[in-house]
């Protein structure tokens, strides 16, 4: 097998997330209050943003293989874990190591996709980056689907799981070796420092068209990312009151869209031009944000959580295409994609922690207006901001105009 062949089935296993979709529910049942399970749901997002940085610090030592297989193994021991202790301080370190896993892992392995490519195969890379993207949205649907009917009959099966398929992931990415494209110039940090040379301070500016496409992958898929981790569960769970079985059955509806979003997202955008998507994608996910507010039944849920899925699935094949340019070193690529982590990582544990407050105050109607409302400013806010100005730095994919 070769290496992309190899990415595929990484991509894959990694995201066995069999936990996700009851994580909410395995908080609730430790009779935690709403305020400190979203707290502990958004501790992992804060991790993700403070230690954006550390993979392009480890690639000074390490090959991007690596880091990414210590990101496993850290989100590994984070779920062991979770599910070790229900004391809110073991609670709390299982998420703070699995958002630290995370942010080692998920900057780096699309910077390291990029190295499988020669620089002038811009367009493989982005297919193949489009379409494993895909696959891991169908990954986590069939694990979410799975792990929460495993949840009825035992809760801590489910992390079990997943824990299993961080180290199956850990021993698959250290099966990817260097190719010829990184001989020839694209060579990791790691092999400069054993060569006798020093990798340059990776200080990227980046174009408005850049800036903005950062912008746009962390604010769609925080504001809906926030909802499906830690709001819409609440909804089914609490309020809703639908068994486990349907449970899971309609929050998979989020990936299965965001599956087919990812898998034809770049193509589509191409064919009708990346601002008619974006304004689109905006759209529904304001739309599917009003239509959760709205829900008194199974129905309309589905709907909403469907339409969000819909409209968050491609952000990811779309934002990576566009940033992680030909011409940039990989810890140059790692910083830039790190970056983009980090600026979600921010507004997901925001998003989580102030709506945690509004959600026991006012209620999941309140909360979920006052999500599309401020997602709808800052999104138009955010497009506006990326007209009208030049880059010292220009790396590739400038907004269309």
């Amino acid at each position: 097998m070769n290496n992309v062949a190899f990415f595929y089935i990484y991509r894959i296993v990694s995201r066995l997330y069999f936990h996700l979709p009851i994580l909410f529910v395995y908080f609730y049942l430790q009779h935690l209050s709403l305020p400190i399970i979203e707290l502990l749901l958004a501790v992992y997002g804060l991790v993700v943003m403070l230690t954006a940085k550390w993979n392009v610090k480890l690639m000074a030592l390490m090959r991007q293989t690596k880091v990414i297989a210590i990101g496993e193994g850290l989100k590994g021991i984070g779920l062991l874990l979770l599910v070790s202790d229900t004391h809110m301080g073991v609670l709390l370190l299982g998420q703070i190591a699995c958002g630290l896993g995370y942010s080692l892992a998920a900057g780096t392995d699309s910077s390291l996709l990029r190295s499988l490519f020669s620089e002038q195969d811009q367009k493989r890379y982005q297919k193949t980056e489009s379409s494993s993207a895909s696959y891991m949205f169908l990954s986590v649907l069939l694990a979410g689907i799975a792990g929460s009917m495993f949840f009825g009959s035992n809760i801590k099966l489910p992390f079990y799981l997943s824990i299993a398929s961080n180290v199956l992931s850990l021993s698959v990415i250290l099966l990817i070796r260097n190719t010829g494209h990184t001989a020839q110039g694209v060579l990791s940090v790691a092999d400069k420092s054993r060569d006798g040379q020093k990798e340059p301070a990776a200080a990227l500016e980046l174009t408005p068209g850049q800036r903005y496409w950062k912008r746009y992958y962390a604010l769609i898929r925080a504001f809906t990312l926030a909802p499906f981790v830690g709001f819409i569960p609440f909804l089914l769970y609490r309020r809703l009151e639908i068994g486990l079985f349907y449970f899971g059955l309609v929050l998979s509806l989020f990936t299965l869209l965001g599956f087919i979003s990812a898998r034809y997202a770049v193509r589509v955008g191409m064919k009708i031009g990346e601002n008619r998507l974006v304004i689109i994608t905006t759209l529904l996910s304001v739309l599917s944000m009003i239509v959760v507010g709205l829900s008194q039944h199974i129905g309309s849920a589905a709907v909403a959580i469907a339409l969000m899925g819909l409209a968050s699935g491609g952000a990811r094949p779309l934002a990576a295409g566009q940033l992680n340019g030909s011409g940039m070193r990989p810890a140059e690529r790692t910083a830039v994609l790190s970056s983009m982590e980090r600026m979600y990582g921010f507004w997901n544990a925001l998003l989580l922690i102030a709506g945690g407050f509004v959600l026991q105050e006012f209620g999941l109607r309140m909360l979920m207006f006052g999500l599309a409302a401020v997602f709808f400013l800052v999104s138009a806010a955010s497009l506006l901001l990326s007209r009208g100005k030049t880059s010292a730095h220009p790396v590739t994919g400038q907004l269309p105009s």
